[in-house]
């Protein structure tokens, strides 16, 4: 979606107040990369830094938006606007991170040097022939207002920062000293939508007469939402009729599918019985107004339809998702962060971080269709096969222009086909994080030390509406009175509320660490300069879960019609129309780690890092891994480099912990159905797959070359 701004207004209230720091009293910054101050290997990694002034050119409102306009940044899996997982999908204000497009959940994302905890619920990316569950940190966690800068190491880190740094890190450093106050209010509305995004920034701090240094940034983000009705080109699934003349030319795009979106799902429905194909169809259609009896049948006091032996499915029939959903919410989203920092007698220092984000989002979409339908449903061998059976008080009244009844002449039952549910679907969507650092800084000797405590956990509460019940709607079916349900109505007056619920999902993820570091950037001298090394130690422990709705995980247990070819139950269907189920699950994980660095000038323009780490951990056991880089500077204006680093990246929580789960797709097994003599289309294909504690981790090895060519510098 491309959404285009007409007007941006950006206001910075004259109420700055900014205290320029002595240039005596610089402070040695530590750049992702290296943990060791002061080390020149840091000039020679692949490492991008984006400014604060940057990050305010770029003119982004949150994490996703910020990482989504970098070249290192890959796919971003999991999103505000997909919502093409359904219930299983990670809703709401979210974002991932993958850098150099390696996969989702390869990058280790810091916030002032430390991990950010994972984001509540997961996605599924396709990976090495099958669709696995992922996770990454929420993108839109990480405020980008307040943000001293932000580095990117764009290589394998894992000696460094931790075993699973496969792709690389992202380290937002944020500003922990401000002194003055800061607002900033923007506004953006656009040439065609009604919607307004608005956002107000709120920068404070004071330095005391002891030197202590409270700072505290705010930001709130409201935006409106934007409803797929309001633009033709997503309003209409069939883009033909947008164009002036579909046949211009003689293109045979114009005949298949290429400009036609639509689905065949609709209200208009299509149902089986025995080998015909019956159709819903407008009153003004052909098949309506046709003289012949033999195949046209209507509902006495319902003119607005008829149901006719045909296969064919009208394009005016067909579903455009625009007419329904939103092409995007509205959301609200709230980022707080307080730092403090003082020095103890001991003239040890102290600081504290405490940082909140929380965000509301609603989207709605259309409505829902039961899976698998198709040609497999001709004898209810779908996955969720659905029977008007011959109790139906609307089948009942089905009748010929003659008289004659549908169940005297044709069948006392009919199988859905192609069909939608009028009820569009939404979803009410809240996340929450909350983070609280304790830090401890000093020098012991030449060495400088660094110990903190790190809690966070985060949350995501789904509600899920105007979804369809599978036991309630068939009660609703098999009711003989005018309360049954009326699949033939085209979703008017259909009476769908009997059998329309609500359901939840419900997701938490915690992190609780603690590390030490030890560094001295002069540990032993050499002719070309001093070796600098890195010591530390670290404990994180990790945990899950993924609350699902009783009718997605098996409390509430649905059977298909024991008239159907498809006889199923839970774990292989759930009680939902158009989700498959799921269990409940939780995964707890404890890792200890210990590691160290070297810089070494090798020669005056000749440097060399050195990095190991050794991880052990309750349910994958120990492994190690390594790096080597070089970065040779032979002038100002030209550079090599070169590094090779060993990974390991285990399992994450769901792949591990996770139950039987049962996934519905569109793959075709034609050396099955070649077998039985019977056309694929007949048959739908579902996925089973569950978690292994047995899995072991990924290991990889990533070597890396390359030249930096600075012109200005010659």
């Amino acid at each position: 979606m491309k959404l285009h701004k007409l007007f941006s207004i950006l206001l910075l209230l004259p109420i700055t107040f900014l205290f320029a720091q002595d240039e005596s009293d610089v402070e040695e910054v530590v750049v992702v990369g290296s943990q060791i101050k002061g080390a020149k290997i840091t000039g020679s990694l692949p490492v991008t830094v984006i400014t604060a002034e940057d990050i305010e050119s770029l003119a982004v409102e949150s994490g996703e938006e910020l990482f989504a306009d970098l070249a290192e940044n890959g796919n971003n899996g999991f999103n505000q606007t997909d919502f093409s997982g359904g219930y299983n999908a990670s809703r709401g204000d979210v974002g991932s991170l993958d850098l150099r497009n390696i996969g989702t959940g390869n990058t280790v994302t810091l916030l002032n040097g430390r991990r950010l905890v994972q984001s509540p619920g997961y996605a599924t990316e396709w990976v090495g022939g099958s669709y696995v569950p992922v996770s990454s940190v929420n993108s839109n966690t990480i405020p980008v207002y307040g943000a001293q800068r932000v580095e990117i190491l764009r290589d394998g880190a894992s000696a460094i920062y931790g075993a699973d740094a496969v792709a690389g890190v992202i380290n937002t450093v944020l500003k922990d000293d401000f002194d003055g106050l800061t607002m900033r209010v923007r506004q953006n509305w656009y040439d065609s939508f009604d919607a307004k995004d608005n956002k107000v920034s709120i920068q404070w701090g004071k330095t005391m007469s002891d030197g202590s240094n409270l700072s505290i940034y705010f930001d709130r983000y409201d935006r409106e939402r934007i409803r797929g009705i309001e633009d033709p080109k997503w309003s209409d699934g069939d883009m033909r009729r947008l164009l002036p003349d579909p046949d211009e030319g003689g293109l045979g795009a114009f005949n298949d599918t290429t400009w036609r979106n639509a689905s065949a799902s609709s209200v208009w429905g299509q149902f089986y019985e025995g080998g015909n194909i019956f159709t819903i169809y407008r009153p003004d259609d052909s098949n309506c107004l046709s003289n012949s009896s033999s195949n046209l049948y209507n509902i006495p006091g319902l003119d607005h339809m008829c149901l006719y032996d045909s296969s064919s499915i009208r394009a005016e029939s067909r579903t455009s998702y625009g007419q329904t959903y939103d092409k995007r919410g509205p959301l609200l989203r709230n980022n707080l962060v307080m730092f403090y920092n003082t020095t103890l007698d001991n003239g040890v220092e102290a600081y504290s971080e405490v940082s909140y984000y929380k965000s509301t989002s609603n989207k709605q979409l259309y409505g829902g269709a039961p899976l698998g339908m198709g040609s497999s449903s001709r004898n209810g061998g779908n996955t969720q096969p659905i029977l008007v059976p011959s109790t139906n008080y609307w089948l009942n009244q089905l009748q010929r222009p003659n008289g004659d009844l549908f169940v005297d002449r044709e069948g006392d039952s009919l199988w859905f086909r192609y069909f939608r549910f009028n009820t569009p679907r939404s979803w009410d969507s809240t996340r929450e994080t909350w983070r609280i650092v304790q830090g401890f800084r000093g020098t012991y000797g030449d060495w400088d030390w660094d110990a903190g405590l790190v809690a966070s956990a985060a949350s995501s509460d789904m509600d899920n509406h105007g979804r369809q019940s599978m036991t309630l709607l068939n009660a609703a079916l098999a009711d003989s009175t005018p309360n049954a349900y009326n699949p033939f109505n085209a979703g008017l007056n259909s009476n769908e509320e009997p059998f329309t619920v609500s359901i939840f999902r419900n997701n938490t993820t915690d992190l609780y660490m603690a590390d030490i570091k030890m560094s001295n950037p002069s540990v032993y001298s050499m002719p070309a300069g001093d070796v600098g090394v890195l010591v530390g130690a670290e404990i994180r422990a990790e945990s899950m879960e993924d609350l699902r709705d009783p009718r997605i995980n098996g409390t509430f247990v649905y059977s298909t019609p024991p008239e159907a070819a498809n006889q199923s139950t839970f774990p292989y269907i759930s009680d939902i129309v158009n989700s498959s189920p799921s269990p409940n699950t939780t995964g707890d994980r404890v890792v200890a780690s210990i590691f160290a660095e070297a810089a070494i000038p090798l020669m005056e323009n000749l440097d060399a890092q050195v990095a190991v780490r050794v991880e052990n951990a309750d349910d994958y056991g120990t492994n190690a891994v390594g790096k080597v880089a070089i970065g040779y500077s032979p002038t100002d204006w030209f550079k090599l480099r070169s590094s090779n680093s060993t990974s390991f990246r285990a399992p994450n929580l769901v792949t591990v912990n996770e139950g039987l789960v049962v996934r519905n797709n569109s793959q075709e097994d034609p050396l099955y159905t070649k077998a039985i003599g019977e056309n694929y289309e007949n048959y739908s294909i579902q996925r089973v797959a569950r978690g292994n504690d047995a899995l072991e981790g990924e290991e990889s090895t990533n070597t890396s070359l390359g030249i930096v060519f600075t012109p200005g510098n010659n």
